[in-house]
Protein backbone atom coordinates (compact mmCIF):
# COMPACT_ATOMS: atom_id res chain seq x y z
CA UNK A 1 0.00 0.00 0.00
CA UNK A 2 0.95 3.68 -0.53
CA UNK A 3 1.54 5.90 2.53
CA UNK A 4 3.25 8.92 3.33
CA UNK A 5 4.37 10.32 7.00
CA UNK A 6 6.03 13.06 8.19
CA UNK A 7 7.41 13.45 11.29
CA UNK A 8 9.09 16.38 13.45
CA UNK A 9 11.29 16.42 16.44
CA UNK A 10 13.04 19.82 18.01
CA UNK A 11 15.50 20.28 20.80
CA UNK A 12 16.94 23.74 21.92
CA UNK A 13 19.65 23.32 19.25
CA UNK A 14 18.51 21.37 16.50
CA UNK A 15 15.40 20.72 14.76
CA UNK A 16 14.48 17.47 12.57
CA UNK A 17 11.99 16.82 9.47
CA UNK A 18 11.66 13.12 8.70
CA UNK A 19 9.44 12.76 5.44
CA UNK A 20 8.72 9.14 4.97
CA UNK A 21 6.79 7.97 1.73
CA UNK A 22 6.31 4.01 1.09
CA UNK A 23 5.14 2.58 -2.11
CA UNK A 24 3.50 -1.11 -3.13
CA UNK A 25 6.46 -3.89 -3.10
CA UNK A 26 6.87 -7.69 -2.52
CA UNK A 27 9.30 -7.62 -0.01
CA UNK A 28 10.61 -4.48 2.09
CA UNK A 29 13.51 -1.74 0.85
CA UNK A 30 14.47 0.86 2.78
CA UNK A 31 15.99 3.76 1.17
CA UNK A 32 17.44 6.75 2.87
CA UNK A 33 18.40 10.39 2.43
CA UNK A 34 20.48 11.37 5.57
CA UNK A 35 22.51 14.40 6.26
CA UNK A 36 25.74 13.22 6.83
CA UNK A 37 25.11 13.37 11.07
CA UNK A 38 22.74 10.84 10.91
CA UNK A 39 24.53 7.93 8.66
CA UNK A 40 25.62 6.87 11.89
CA UNK A 41 21.85 5.83 12.93
CA UNK A 42 20.96 4.12 9.35
CA UNK A 43 20.68 0.71 10.94
CA UNK A 44 18.64 1.74 14.21
CA UNK A 45 16.15 3.79 11.24
CA UNK A 46 16.67 0.62 9.61
CA UNK A 47 15.09 -1.23 12.56
CA UNK A 48 12.82 0.92 13.82
CA UNK A 49 11.18 1.11 10.55
CA UNK A 50 11.06 -2.67 9.79
CA UNK A 51 9.40 -3.33 13.04
CA UNK A 52 5.93 -1.69 12.00
CA UNK A 53 6.26 -2.18 8.10
CA UNK A 54 6.63 -5.64 6.67
CA UNK A 55 6.74 -4.87 2.45
CA UNK A 56 6.79 -2.21 1.00
CA UNK A 57 9.37 0.42 -0.47
CA UNK A 58 10.34 2.76 2.10
CA UNK A 59 11.91 6.31 0.88
CA UNK A 60 12.95 8.42 4.12
CA UNK A 61 13.89 11.97 3.56
CA UNK A 62 15.60 13.91 6.49
CA UNK A 63 16.23 17.44 6.98
CA UNK A 64 18.38 18.78 9.98
CA UNK A 65 18.57 22.63 10.97
CA UNK A 66 20.56 23.57 13.91
CA UNK A 67 18.91 26.56 15.24
CA UNK A 68 21.37 28.43 16.72
CA UNK A 69 24.41 28.71 14.25
CA UNK A 70 27.36 30.70 14.90
CA UNK A 71 28.49 32.73 11.79
CA UNK A 72 32.03 32.52 13.34
CA UNK A 73 33.74 29.55 11.38
CA UNK A 74 30.65 29.09 9.16
CA UNK A 75 31.65 31.32 6.03
CA UNK A 76 34.56 29.69 4.35
CA UNK A 77 36.82 32.30 3.28
CA UNK A 78 38.82 30.35 1.60
CA UNK A 79 36.89 28.61 -0.08
CA UNK A 80 35.09 31.52 -1.46
CA UNK A 81 38.05 33.00 -3.07
CA UNK A 82 39.16 29.78 -4.73
CA UNK A 83 35.47 30.01 -6.55
CA UNK A 84 35.97 33.61 -6.88
CA UNK A 85 39.39 33.17 -8.65
CA UNK A 86 38.21 30.00 -10.72
CA UNK A 87 35.51 31.88 -11.99
CA UNK A 88 37.49 35.17 -12.94
CA UNK A 89 39.52 32.58 -14.82
CA UNK A 90 36.93 30.75 -16.98
CA UNK A 91 35.19 34.22 -17.34
CA UNK A 92 38.47 35.77 -18.62
CA UNK A 93 38.96 32.73 -20.98
CA UNK A 94 36.29 32.97 -22.54
CA UNK A 95 36.07 36.26 -22.45
CA UNK A 96 32.33 36.80 -21.21
CA UNK A 97 31.35 38.61 -17.86
CA UNK A 98 30.81 36.39 -14.84
CA UNK A 99 28.64 38.48 -12.70
CA UNK A 100 29.05 36.57 -9.83
CA UNK A 101 27.31 38.06 -6.56
CA UNK A 102 28.54 37.33 -2.98
CA UNK A 103 24.92 35.81 -2.42
CA UNK A 104 25.84 33.35 -5.59
CA UNK A 105 28.96 32.30 -4.07
CA UNK A 106 27.49 31.85 -0.85
CA UNK A 107 24.89 29.06 -2.32
CA UNK A 108 28.00 27.27 -3.65
CA UNK A 109 28.77 23.88 -2.29
CA UNK A 110 31.64 24.16 0.93
CA UNK A 111 31.35 27.70 1.40
CA UNK A 112 28.59 28.36 4.32
CA UNK A 113 29.71 25.33 6.58
CA UNK A 114 27.11 24.09 9.77
CA UNK A 115 30.36 22.00 11.30
CA UNK A 116 30.65 24.43 14.14
CA UNK A 117 26.52 24.69 15.24
CA UNK A 118 27.03 20.37 14.86
CA UNK A 119 29.77 19.85 17.13
CA UNK A 120 27.77 21.76 19.83
CA UNK A 121 25.29 19.27 19.30
CA UNK A 122 26.40 15.30 21.16
CA UNK A 123 25.58 12.40 19.46
CA UNK A 124 23.25 10.86 21.53
CA UNK A 125 20.54 13.73 21.32
CA UNK A 126 21.03 14.18 17.82
CA UNK A 127 19.83 10.01 17.68
CA UNK A 128 17.02 10.54 19.91
CA UNK A 129 15.98 13.50 17.93
CA UNK A 130 16.44 11.93 14.56
CA UNK A 131 14.27 8.59 16.01
CA UNK A 132 11.61 10.57 17.90
CA UNK A 133 10.99 11.99 14.23
CA UNK A 134 10.93 8.85 12.05
CA UNK A 135 8.51 7.25 14.99
CA UNK A 136 5.87 10.61 14.10
CA UNK A 137 6.72 9.51 10.29
CA UNK A 138 5.96 5.66 10.64
CA UNK A 139 2.83 6.25 12.80
CA UNK A 140 1.23 8.75 10.09
CA UNK A 141 2.42 6.29 7.20
CA UNK A 142 0.66 3.28 9.08
CA UNK A 143 -2.55 5.60 10.01
CA UNK A 144 -2.40 6.16 5.99
CA UNK A 145 -1.97 2.58 4.63
CA UNK A 146 -4.32 1.54 7.32
CA UNK A 147 -7.40 3.19 5.81
CA UNK A 148 -6.38 2.56 2.38
CA UNK A 149 -6.00 -1.30 3.79
CA UNK A 150 -9.87 -1.06 5.09
CA UNK A 151 -10.95 0.60 1.35
CA UNK A 152 -8.81 -2.24 -0.29
CA UNK A 153 -10.58 -4.66 1.99
CA UNK A 154 -13.63 -4.11 1.14
CA UNK A 155 -13.13 -4.21 -2.57
CA UNK A 156 -11.73 -7.84 -1.95
CA UNK A 157 -14.97 -8.73 -0.27
CA UNK A 158 -17.01 -7.61 -2.85
CA UNK A 159 -15.20 -9.78 -5.01
CA UNK A 160 -15.47 -12.75 -2.76
CA UNK A 161 -19.46 -12.52 -2.87
CA UNK A 162 -19.25 -11.86 -6.32
CA UNK A 163 -16.99 -15.79 -6.46
CA UNK A 164 -19.14 -17.03 -3.93
CA UNK A 165 -22.51 -16.70 -6.07
CA UNK A 166 -20.79 -17.99 -9.20
CA UNK A 167 -20.02 -20.94 -6.94
CA UNK A 168 -23.62 -21.34 -6.60
CA UNK A 169 -24.42 -21.51 -9.95
CA UNK A 170 -21.72 -24.26 -10.71
CA UNK A 171 -23.29 -26.23 -8.01
CA UNK A 172 -26.53 -25.97 -9.43
CA UNK A 173 -24.95 -27.90 -12.56
CA UNK A 174 -22.85 -30.37 -10.85
CA UNK A 175 -25.37 -32.48 -11.63
CA UNK A 176 -25.09 -32.20 -15.63
CA UNK A 177 -21.54 -32.61 -15.37
CA UNK A 178 -22.00 -36.56 -13.86
CA UNK A 179 -25.11 -37.05 -16.24
CA UNK A 180 -23.21 -35.06 -19.20
CA UNK A 181 -20.07 -37.61 -19.02
CA UNK A 182 -21.55 -40.82 -18.39
CA UNK A 183 -23.97 -40.40 -21.46
CA UNK A 184 -21.17 -39.23 -23.92
CA UNK A 185 -19.12 -42.21 -22.14
CA UNK A 186 -21.93 -44.82 -23.10
CA UNK A 187 -21.97 -43.45 -26.57
CA UNK A 188 -18.53 -44.22 -26.90
CA UNK A 189 -18.74 -47.62 -25.40
CA UNK A 190 -21.98 -48.27 -27.35
CA UNK A 191 -20.11 -46.92 -31.11
CA UNK A 192 -17.04 -48.92 -30.05
CA UNK A 193 -19.11 -52.50 -29.23
CA UNK A 194 -20.61 -51.70 -32.72
CA UNK A 195 -17.80 -50.87 -34.80
CA UNK A 196 -15.99 -53.80 -33.01
CA UNK A 197 -18.43 -56.14 -33.14
CA UNK A 198 -17.82 -56.96 -29.41
CA UNK A 199 -20.34 -57.36 -26.83
CA UNK A 200 -18.98 -55.67 -22.90
CA UNK A 201 -19.25 -57.11 -19.69
CA UNK A 202 -21.96 -54.75 -18.81
CA UNK A 203 -21.03 -54.92 -14.80
CA UNK A 204 -17.41 -54.50 -15.78
CA UNK A 205 -18.47 -51.50 -18.15
CA UNK A 206 -20.87 -49.48 -15.62
CA UNK A 207 -18.08 -50.02 -12.59
CA UNK A 208 -15.42 -48.55 -14.81
CA UNK A 209 -18.03 -45.67 -16.25
CA UNK A 210 -18.38 -44.37 -12.53
CA UNK A 211 -15.16 -44.66 -11.71
CA UNK A 212 -14.40 -42.21 -14.61
CA UNK A 213 -16.93 -39.92 -13.76
CA UNK A 214 -16.49 -39.86 -9.88
CA UNK A 215 -12.92 -37.93 -11.08
CA UNK A 216 -14.63 -35.66 -13.00
CA UNK A 217 -16.42 -34.70 -9.88
CA UNK A 218 -16.21 -31.29 -8.88
CA UNK A 219 -17.55 -31.17 -5.55
CA UNK A 220 -14.24 -31.36 -3.77
CA UNK A 221 -13.21 -28.37 -5.64
CA UNK A 222 -16.05 -27.14 -4.37
CA UNK A 223 -15.76 -27.11 -1.04
CA UNK A 224 -12.49 -26.14 -0.79
CA UNK A 225 -13.19 -22.89 -2.55
CA UNK A 226 -15.58 -22.33 -0.05
CA UNK A 227 -13.47 -23.22 2.70
CA UNK A 228 -10.77 -20.65 0.74
CA UNK A 229 -13.44 -18.01 1.13
CA UNK A 230 -14.19 -18.13 4.45
CA UNK A 231 -10.42 -18.00 5.51
CA UNK A 232 -10.17 -14.85 3.17
CA UNK A 233 -13.10 -13.30 4.80
CA UNK A 234 -11.65 -13.44 8.37
CA UNK A 235 -8.54 -12.44 7.26
CA UNK A 236 -10.10 -9.22 5.94
CA UNK A 237 -12.48 -8.74 9.33
CA UNK A 238 -9.27 -9.77 11.74
CA UNK A 239 -6.18 -8.90 10.51
CA UNK A 240 -2.92 -10.08 12.31
CA UNK A 241 -0.12 -9.26 11.40
CA UNK A 242 0.78 -8.99 7.05
CA UNK A 243 -1.73 -10.80 5.61
CA UNK A 244 -0.94 -9.55 2.09
CA UNK A 245 1.24 -13.06 1.45
CA UNK A 246 -1.33 -15.16 3.16
CA UNK A 247 -3.70 -13.71 0.78
CA UNK A 248 -1.59 -13.97 -2.05
CA UNK A 249 -1.53 -18.03 -0.60
CA UNK A 250 -5.43 -18.25 -1.04
CA UNK A 251 -5.81 -16.56 -4.41
CA UNK A 252 -3.50 -19.03 -6.02
CA UNK A 253 -5.22 -21.95 -4.04
CA UNK A 254 -8.32 -20.75 -5.40
CA UNK A 255 -7.10 -19.76 -9.40
CA UNK A 256 -5.87 -23.66 -9.01
CA UNK A 257 -9.51 -24.84 -8.09
CA UNK A 258 -11.30 -22.80 -10.14
CA UNK A 259 -8.86 -23.90 -13.39
CA UNK A 260 -9.74 -27.83 -12.00
CA UNK A 261 -13.51 -27.32 -12.06
CA UNK A 262 -13.06 -26.00 -15.75
CA UNK A 263 -10.84 -28.85 -16.77
CA UNK A 264 -13.65 -31.07 -15.47
CA UNK A 265 -16.27 -29.71 -17.29
CA UNK A 266 -17.20 -29.52 -20.90
CA UNK A 267 -20.64 -27.95 -20.11
CA UNK A 268 -20.80 -23.92 -21.50
CA UNK A 269 -22.57 -23.11 -18.49
CA UNK A 270 -19.93 -24.21 -16.38
CA UNK A 271 -16.96 -23.12 -18.82
CA UNK A 272 -18.75 -19.85 -18.55
CA UNK A 273 -19.00 -19.42 -14.98
CA UNK A 274 -15.58 -20.65 -14.36
CA UNK A 275 -14.29 -17.62 -16.95
CA UNK A 276 -16.36 -15.49 -14.44
CA UNK A 277 -14.70 -16.71 -11.04
CA UNK A 278 -11.12 -16.31 -13.00
CA UNK A 279 -12.05 -12.49 -13.65
CA UNK A 280 -12.91 -11.96 -10.34
CA UNK A 281 -9.51 -13.60 -8.67
CA UNK A 282 -7.46 -11.58 -11.24
CA UNK A 283 -8.91 -8.46 -9.58
CA UNK A 284 -8.67 -9.99 -6.48
CA UNK A 285 -4.55 -10.52 -7.18
CA UNK A 286 -4.14 -7.16 -8.06
CA UNK A 287 -5.85 -5.90 -5.01
CA UNK A 288 -3.82 -8.53 -2.77
CA UNK A 289 -0.43 -7.35 -4.06
CA UNK A 290 -1.26 -3.78 -2.50
CA UNK A 291 -1.83 -5.15 1.28
CA UNK A 292 1.13 -5.35 3.23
Amino acid sequence: MTGFGRGEASSADCRCVVDLRAVNARFLDVRFKLPRQLHAFESKAREQIAASISRGTVELTVNLQFLKPSLQGMIKEDVAKAYAQQIENLSQSLGINSGLTTTALLELPGVVSDEEAAARVDVESLEKLFLDALGAAVKAAIAMRSSEGAKLGEAIQREMLEMSSLLKEVEKERGQIRDRQMSRLQERLQSFEKKQNLKLDDARVLQELVFYVDRSDVTEEIDRLRSHFGQTADLIKSPKGAVGKRLDFLVQEMSRETNTIGAKSDLIEVTKLGMDMKTCLERVREQVQNLE
